[in-house]
């Protein structure tokens, strides 16, 4: 998700809260959001005053895949300071997941992050109004520029281009991702999202074992397989081979 914010936050919260917070930002950057998570509370209960705190433990939650601690921890940092953005940020984020582009659009309206910008760009992929990929390829690079080897931002640009039908660049900006990321799904499952707008049946799957193959443990089988990407090969046993049980 958003785990950059996490490593270059700024708590902005001194005294008590301080010592928890560069813990959780520790565990945090080696992926340990249930450690983290607990630093963050602690931050937050030893400096009640801190929104970031609280923002942060939504994070946490938010990566340990608990929604609704999340939202609730994002609500009570922007009860504290109503501009907090990583508390927009996150709810944005809920927000589509949810499937509501319309509310995560209203949470970060006047924010200006390269976490937002991922969020925003997101948004306008699921809104899909006339403009929207294009508005979203413009917060893909403008995340892009902020964090350049961000993996999040160059899988939004490669599915910003591909909603634009500009499959050439789509497949270069997959496959830059494929090479700089190797341990990542994103690249082989973009490439075999721009096989399937192409009708590449043989490459699809090829690519979408590539990326079970990275996810690893953290494969969805039934998400993939409801991607209306790849409703072309629904039902037939090589696509249900490539996707898994």
């Amino acid at each position: 998700m958003l785990a950059v914010l996490v490593v270059a936050a700024v708590s902005g919260c001194p005294g008590a809260s301080e010592r928890y917070l560069q813990a959780g930002h520790q565990h945090a950057r080696r992926g340990a959001w249930q450690k983290a998570l607990e630093q963050y509370e602690g931050a937050a209960a030893a400096d009640p005053s801190c929104a970031r705190c609280l923002s942060l433990a939504g994070l946490a939650n938010q990566h340990l895949g608990r929604s609704q601690p999340a939202a609730d921890a994002f609500t009570r940092a922007l009860a504290v300071e109503g501009s907090e953005a990583g508390a927009r940020v996150g709810l944005g984020a809920l927000a589509v997941e949810a499937a509501d582009a319309g509310a995560a659009l209203s949470w970060l309206e006047g924010v200006v992050t390269p976490g937002a910008e991922l969020v925003r760009g997101r948004a306008l992929l699921l809104r899909g109004n006339p403009q929207d990929a294009e508005l979203a390829l413009t917060a893909a690079r403008a995340a892009l520029t902020a964090l350049p080897g961000s993996i999040e931002a160059r899988y939004l640009e490669g599915s910003a281009l591909l909603a634009l039908a500009r499959y050439a660049e789509a497949q270069t900006a997959f496959e830059t991702l494929e090479r700089s990321a190797r341990d990542s799904a994103f690249g082989p499952y973009g490439l075999a999202r721009v096989a399937a707008a192409q009708q590449r049946s043989t490459d699809v799957l090829l690519y979408l074992k590539a990326a079970r193959a990275a996810a690893r443990e953290a494969w969805q089988a039934r998400a993939v397989a409801a991607d209306p990407a790849f409703a072309f090969l629904a039902g037939s046993p090589a696509f249900s081979e490539a996707v898994g049980p």
